[in-house]
């Protein structure tokens, strides 16, 4: 043992030695060496600089994609929720990047990239989702003069605010080439120093803009038209009354697409936005128009919509080469009216008029068309009659074919759809008296598009969410809340006091659309005053907004939930508005 530790001793020496000589050379001012590469001496060179650490990974935050709240969680780290503090901003938007699928309304990888909001300083903000460090928010242009009010903010209807479904204080729009070029446009007040009246001002902001870039004077723009190559915005389409323009991505460059005998009084398109398509279907003054962007041109009307209304929209759906849509076919002309309405499909590229699909006694309130189905589905509650779910296939030449896929016991309710099965909610909404509403009965069921009970009716239940993909290829889950409980409050907008059976302090779980079955027990909400929830997600991890009769798209009326569909016991209340 000592003869090898001596070695080991005598082969240090000889490893040390020429750092030895060079510690020495060094304190001498007249050392030489030349230049000798090899160490001078004959020793090794000195060691190169160790590389440069790796960057950090990149995290992919998930935001609410609800115009509402601004939040960003991080789903490997659900513990450390970002929120700005307060109700401190408005007019929040998700922007979202992903990969263009040709002819179809919906990206392929999916996720979001950014958020951007006005602040109560005046100032417009944004907040990445795909970064490095922790989310930050950082100003959007030289803006200083925003404001968070409701009526400055907030989009369609609003009986207190005076507003109706056409008014619109912000918009936003993907940029898929770029997503520093994606835009957002807001609404500000004239000298009178209120929105909603004649001297508005709008402008628009780039996502990248920075903080001394003066925002561009624009006008609020009714869609926006996408290169079909790329996908990056080439131009908006804008109703200024008097003509239907367009114009280029930077708002310069103004075309006049339809310049009417009498002023537009209601422009706006209809169904999902399809990125690479080079036209859209319009909805102008009650006339189904096709405009072309690619020769700036609008074609005679397709069809003329009854009983159409300017305060009105009526619903939608769209596959990839289809639009449905539905009208109030009613006689007005009689006292009492009969309600009846129809189910319409017609050609996205309005290569063709509306074919009829259906009649019906009452209004058609919802219409969903699911990737992948051959059937479309629609509901209806008929005059004093229980809401219906029926499903209709049409295509190739056929007549169009009509199932009842369902009759419930309540008098109201909403669903979603899959290719295979329609997962229902239903109600019963009653008035006592003059000052009371009561909604009860709530029960969930499940059944196929041909009408098979999946499900059996689930009392004292309610779907408040659906999941998909990242690539939109249908819903992958839908969120029930069970064991709801009534919850009461007085209407601020009407006076009326409501008792609806609500989700506060209901057990969330995941249904999994491919076996129908409970997957995961996301866990139970507080007691408070929450009487619904509504939430899409884009992968597993999302947020679910918990809404009452006093909610609107101002965050305080609100109440923002997370959850991780892959997860047990992942729900988060991340506010406490309403409870």
């Amino acid at each position: 043992m000592g003869s090898a530790r001596l070695k080991g001793l005598a082969a240090l020496k000889i490893r040390i030695a020429p750092w030895s000589g060079l510690v020495a050379c060094l304190a001498l001012v007249g050392c030489g060496g030349g230049s000798d590469s090899g160490g001078g001496d004959g020793g090794p060179p000195p060691p190169p600089p160790p590389p440069p650490p790796p960057p950090p990974p990149t995290v992919q935050y998930v935001a609410p994609a609800d115009s509402s709240f601004v939040a960003a969680i991080d789903p490997a780290n659900p513990g450390t929720a970002f929120l700005p503090q307060g109700g401190t901003y408005a007019g929040a938007r998700l922007y979202t990047f992903g990969t263009l699928v040709p002819g179809a309304p919906v990206l392929a990888n999916q996720a979001g990239y950014s958020e951007i909001f006005k602040g109560s300083d005046g100032h417009i903000y944004r907040l990445d989702l795909s970064i490095t460090g922790t989310p930050a928010a950082r100003q959007v242009s030289s803006e200083a003069n925003t404001t968070v009010d409701d009526l400055c903010s907030l989009n369609g209807a609003n009986a207190n605010l005076g507003t109706d479904v056409n008014y619109l204080a912000v918009q936003f729009f993907n940029d898929f080439a770029n997503p520093e070029n994606s835009a957002y446009f807001y609404r500000l007040p004239g000298p009178d120093g209120t929105c909603n009246t004649s001297d508005d001002v709008v402008y628009m902001v780039k996502l990248g803009m920075a903080a001394t870039d003066a925002p561009v004077l624009a006008r609020m723009p009714a869609a926006v038209v996408h290169d079909p190559n790329t996908g990056a915005i080439s131009g908006f389409v804008v109703n200024e009354g008097t003509a239907l323009t367009l114009y280029d991505s930077n708002f310069q460059n103004r075309v006049v697409l339809e310049a009417p005998t009498s002023p537009i009084t209601v422009a706006y398109p209809l169904g999902t936005a399809q990125f690479t398509a080079t036209g859209r279907l319009f909805v102008i003054d009650g006339n189904i128009v096709y405009v072309n962007y690619g020769n700036a041109s609008v074609s005679a009307s397709l069809f003329a919509i009854p009983n159409w209304t300017p305060a009105k929209r009526f619903p939608t759906a769209a596959s990839q080469t289809t639009l449905y849509f539905s009208a109030d076919t009613s006689d007005r002309t009689q006292t009492p009216v009969t309600v009846t309405s129809a189910l319409y499909s017609m050609p996205r590229d309005g290569s063709g008029a509306p074919g009829q699909l259906a009649t019906e006694s009452g209004l058609i309130q919802e219409i969903a068309s699911p990737v992948g189905a051959t059937a479309t589905a629609y509901s209806i509650v008929p005059p004093k009659g229980s809401y219906t779910i029926r499903a209709v296939t049409a295509g190739g030449g056929q007549t169009p074919n009509v199932v009842t896929a369902v009759t419930t016991a309540g008098n109201t309710g909403t669903f979603v759809a899959t290719a295979a099965d329609i997962y229902y909610t239903a109600s019963t909404v009653s008035a006592p008296d003059s000052t009371t509403r009561l909604i009860a009965n709530t029960s969930t069921g499940i059944v196929g598009m041909d009408g098979t009970v999946v499900q059996q009716p689930l009392a004292s239940s309610r779907f408040i969410a659906q999941q998909s993909d990242t690539n939109g290829s249908g819903w992958l889950n839908v969120v029930r809340a069970r064991n709801l409980t009534p919850v009461t409050l007085v209407s601020g907008t009407d006076g009326l006091t409501y008792t609806e059976d609500g989700i506060s302090g209901a057990t969330l779980e995941v249904v999994d659309t491919s076996t129908n079955s409970v997957s995961v027990t996301l866990g139970t909400l507080p007691p408070g005053t929450i009487m619904n929830g509504i939430g899409t997600l884009t992968g597993p991890a999302g947020y679910i907004d918990g809404i009452n009769v006093n909610s609107t798209l101002n965050p305080s009326t609100r109440e923002l939930l997370y959850i991780d569909t892959g997860t047990a016991n992942s729900l988060q209340t991340l506010t406490s508005n309403l409870h």
